[in-house]
């Protein structure tokens, strides 16, 4: 008895030791292939009591040290903790482990009966008790912590905890048939396997953890069935993720091509801010992304629509965060083609909110709103660029030439205004100038005039003599006619002769 007792006290921990490494370095894994309905169940039921197992190491001590075979304790200690493990997972709405339940229990109930009819269990005392407590005690202990502690396991919500116990406890029990549904993880906007499994045959909810800006679409087969998330769901029998949506805001830009009302292509600059119809909700601190499982559902239509016009040799969906850009291309199109290439870029006289990209923007605008809106996209801003350029450089080059053709023009008219303006002015100055002097020399001459001892010889040297000195003038130069130059040169080549 002291050497069992001694056996007992040496294997119990050393086979703990090696049976968690054992259970850390052998997870479950899922199984790529078909497993029965009964097979789900002994494995699971196998895993769960695996912890339990060393539970037939003390047999040992409690076979000598009841009134009770051998036998019956080593039953009592198998038999049980997967009795209770079989009811456990039959309350966790496995279809089958009720069944099997009932068949262990009526195994267990036979064997006893067994026991009373042979008289091997009329002897027993009271050490029977409290290896009844052994036995059941460790079992509901473990089968509780199982329960409590699944949800812990999965990131769901502070306050979901207690509305996902049951479900989390399913996927976990799931887990450990080998056959599982599968576990699904959004990261970056794509979907990716955690853990494989099948959606319309596995056992328990299968699980989707996406992250708070995006929503999923499950479908059955060959229809959408609901959009989930964001956040962590347990997914129901064939649900299988399809499609990803990003609810945050998204900017696109582009330069589209397009010709104007002269037969000039030109590319413009067009840019736009959507996102997926948040619907009435709005966009909370701590909270995911808000949005309408309507327009989710049309969005993700209108991404998988083709152009008919292709060919089914080269159908390709669009992408929904390309539509609003498709669409404003179409209007655009329309708009540019009623105005000149001069006209768009015509910015000196015209008020800011008259500018030509100004205006095309406010007319492509509402139909892109209202043409997204029926596709569930709610278009929030956009507009076209002010760097409108023409495909073709040769047409910037003619236009450059132009441009100074036309400045030069007005240059030069500019300066030939200013030229007649100086001329007219001088003559004036001049006129005004040699009144004054001939006026001045007229009075003087006058004076002279009066005198009967000059005579008007005299009268006309000093007149003469006054006009070449004024002549001598640097200041008074550019007033004097341009014939005084010539009349000056000649008077000197008179005098050398």
């Amino acid at each position: 008895m002291v050497f069992l007792l001694l056996v007992t006290i040496i294997a119990y921990p050393l086979a703990s030791y090696f049976l968690e490494r054992y259970l850390r370095q052998h997870p479950p894994n899922a199984s790529s292939e078909f497993v029965s309905v009964g097979e789900r169940f002994w494995q699971a039921a196998a895993r769960i009591t695996l912890p339990l197992w060393l539970l037939l190491l003390t047999g040992l001590m409690w076979a000598f040290s009841t009134a009770m075979p051998a036998s019956w304790v080593f039953l009592l200690l198998g038999g049980v903790p997967l009795l209770l493990v079989g009811v456990w997972l039959w309350r966790l709405e496995f279809g089958t482990s009720f069944i099997m339940a009932s068949i262990l229990g009526l195994l267990v109930l036979l064997v006893l009966m067994a026991g009373l009819a042979s008289g091997h269990l009329n002897k027993l005392d009271a050490t029977v008790l409290p290896l009844l407590f052994f036995i059941l005690a460790p079992t509901i202990f473990m089968l509780y912590l199982l329960f409590q502690w699944a949800v812990d396991f999965i990131p769901v919500g502070v306050g979901e905890k207690e509305a996902h116990r049951m479900e989390a406890a399913q996927l976990v029990a799931g887990l450990f048939t080998t056959f599982p549904k599968a576990s699904t993880i959004v990261e970056h906007g794509k979907t990716k396997t955690s853990i494989k499994g099948n959606p319309f045959l596995g056992t328990g909810p299968g699980l989707l953890i996406t992250e708070p800006e995006n929503a999923v679409a499950l479908r059955d087969g060959s229809s959408v069935k609901r959009f989930v998330g964001p956040g962590t769901v347990f997914t129901g029998r064939a649900d299988v993720p399809f499609a990803t949506l990003d609810l945050r805001s998204q900017f696109r830009v582009t330069r589209i091509e397009t010709a104007t009302k002269d037969g000039i292509s030109v590319r413009l600059p067009c840019s736009s801010i959507f996102q997926v119809d948040p619907g009435p909700g709005t966009l909370q601190l701590h909270k995911p992304w808000p949005y309408s499982s309507k327009a989710a559902y049309l969005t993700l239509l209108a991404g998988a629509e083709v152009n008919p016009a292709t060919g089914e040799d080269k159908y390709q969906a669009t992408p929904w965060r390309e539509l609003p850009l498709r669409t404003a291309t179409f209007k655009l199109r329309q708009v540019v083609a009623q105005y000149t290439l001069d006209e768009l870029f015509a910015t000196i006289k015209q008020a800011p909110d008259k500018l030509p990209r100004h205006v095309i923007t406010g007319e492509m605008r509402p139909y892109v709103d209202a043409e997204m809106l029926k596709k569930g996209i709610r278009v929030t801003g956009g507009s076209v660029g002010a760097k409108i350029a023409p495909v073709d450089e040769r047409v910037v080059t003619q236009r450059i030439e132009n441009w100074k053709a036309h400045w030069s023009r007005v240059l030069t008219i500019n300066q030939g205004r200013i030229d007649a303006e100086y001329l007219i002015q001088l003559r004036r100055v001049r006129s005004k100038v040699l009144g004054k002097m001939l006026a001045e020399m007229l009075k003087q001459s006058q004076l002279l005039a009066n005198d009967d001892q000059i005579s008007r010889s005299l009268v006309a040297i000093y007149l003469l003599d006054s006009l070449e000195d004024i002549a001598r003038n640097p200041g008074l130069e550019p007033l004097l006619p341009e014939a005084t130059y010539y009349i000056h040169k000649t008077r000197q080549a008179l005098k050398e002769d």
